[in-house]
């Protein structure tokens, strides 16, 4: 005598056939959470639980500073939203998601994307950092977090949501970004305790006079800084813990930024 075999299905699933061990189910409706698929053989239940439908991002919120600086790298995250298998960020407008050395200080840019968490590239302009959960079923709500910028340096095209920004009155416009030769050496990066600058002859020509160096946490603060009219720099990193930061160079009218680590 064989045994018996039938599936049983959640809340939320319609079976649509079956087919020996196989089953094929749909999900009603707007149902979205977790339900389960059980097959019962011969009196013995196998279940397996399972997320169905569109992410939940439910009252989630998005976690970060609400107040930076332009040129700062802060760091955002959402905790898990269910049934989320990727995430889609959105930053103020305007943004960009290519992560390059050389920044463009007129945009938002997604530095790094974790999936539920990333770092990002602040612009000049407030606006809204936005962020869903996806799956093959579709996308959650979209979270919104809003960001306003300080020391703004100019301003771009305003917009609603899904990038939406607002444009800053009154700026001068951001400095232009410098694009160093080869030439220009930085070593090491990441570094431990001694980050050295050096400019050949074309780079030094980019800039007039004494530049300024800092180095900018993730809010925006400076911790460290130092001027110069040298072609060779030594900065002490001893006292910065380790993390993500932005090296800028400036000599009031050019500016240069380049991402280094700290690694102690």
């Amino acid at each position: 005598m064989g045994v018996s075999f039938h599936w049983e299905v959640g809340p939320g699933l319609d079976i649509i056939s079956e087919v020996g061990v196989d089953i094929e189910v749909s999900v009603q409706g707007s149902f979205s959470g977790t339900t389960h698929v059980t097959a019962v053989v011969g009196g013995e239940s196998v279940v397996n639980n399972l997320y169905a439908g569109k992410p939940d991002a439910g009252f989630l919120q998005i976690n970060g500073l609400t107040a930076v600086n332009h040129g700062a790298l802060p760091t955002y995250s959402i905790p898990f939203i269910p049934g989320a298998t990727s995430y889609e960020w959105t930053l103020p407008y305007p943004f960009v998601v290519d992560p390059v050395v050389e920044v463009d200080p007129s945009t938002w840019k997604l530095i790094s994307n974790g999936g539920s968490q990333i770092s990002a590239l602040v612009g000049p302009n407030n606006g809204y950092v936005q962020v869903s959960g996806v799956n093959p079923c579709g996308e959650s709500s979209t979270k919104l977090l809003w960001v306003s910028v300080n020391q703004p340096g100019g301003g771009g095209q305003g917009g609603g949501l899904k990038g939406g920004g607002v444009p800053v009155c009154c700026g001068g416009g951001p400095m232009p970004i410098l694009v160093m030769p080869d030439d220009f050496v930085l070593f090491p990066n990441p570094v431990n305790n001694s980050l050295k600058i050096q400019f050949g002859d074309l780079s030094m020509k980019l800039f007039s006079g004494e530049i300024s160096i800092e180095i900018i946490d993730l809010s925006g603060k400076a911790l460290l800084q130092k001027k110069s009219s040298s072609n060779k720099i030594e900065l002490n990193t001893t006292m910065i813990q380790d993390g993500l930061y932005i090296l800028r160079l400036s000599d009031g009218l050019v500016q240069y930024n380049r991402n280094i680590i700290v690694a102690h």
